[in-house]
């Protein structure tokens, strides 16, 4: 992942999610080279990691001239004293800015040197599967650092305030039970019987 330094980008709310919209940016896999379209988040996170949900997560969304979409994901833990990633610790210190539906602020010098870093010095888990938002694209590339950034508590409760729960249900692995459709099974039960395997990151 490479990303230049950004003087200035729009910080915007969309009602879902909060996003920063970008035009500079590049991933590189063995399947492509993505162009970077904008990085939001979901809290709490949508992906757990060896069991464990985490308070915030970020998604960096690319795409490719055919259409196909690659996404890079990073979790978050908190941290009481001092900051921390100092990307994040900027943007966020501006999101109650935007706590209303349609807002949006400027951001400015962002720089992703440190994360890129991050990335490449950790673990990635790579699945292929749908976007969590719609219109719920499938085969989505996916790639998940396996090791969290810090942020700090008072820039959390200022991005829980603002997003509240944006986070889609813990999904299964493709073909397997529907996750959904078990939970509903508790409440409503159907006369087949289905079995859940959750999906995690291990």
């Amino acid at each position: 992942m490479q990303i230049p330094p950004i003087d200035t980008a729009h910080f915007e709310n969309l009602g879902s999610t909060v996003e920063v919209a970008l035009s500079q940016g590049r991933l590189f896999t063995p399947t492509g080279r993505y162009a970077l379209k904008q990085f939001h988040f979901h809290t709490p996170s949508e992906h757990r990691i060896n069991e464990e949900y985490y308070p915030l997560e970020v998604h960096f969304v690319f795409k490719d001239p055919a259409g196909r979409v690659a996404v890079v994901g990073f979790v978050f833990e908190l941290i009481e004293a001092g900051s921390g990633d100092a990307l994040f610790e900027n943007i966020l210190s501006r999101v109650h800015r935007i706590a209303s539906p349609g807002t949006s602020v400027r951001v400015f010098r962002l720089s992703f040197g440190h994360l890129a870093g991050h990335l490449e010095s950790n673990p990635i888990y790579q699945y292929s599967g749908s976007l969590t938002t719609p219109p719920c694209t499938e085969n989505v590339a996916w790639y998940i650092s396996s090791e969290p950034i810090s942020l700090s508590v008072k820039n959390f409760n200022a991005i829980k305030h603002v997003l509240k729960f944006n986070s889609r249900y813990t999904q299964n692995i493709p073909g397997e039970s529907n996750l959904l459709e078990v939970a509903a099974s508790e409440l409503h039960p159907i006369t087949h019987e289905v079995k859940p395997v959750q999906h995690e990151l291990k």
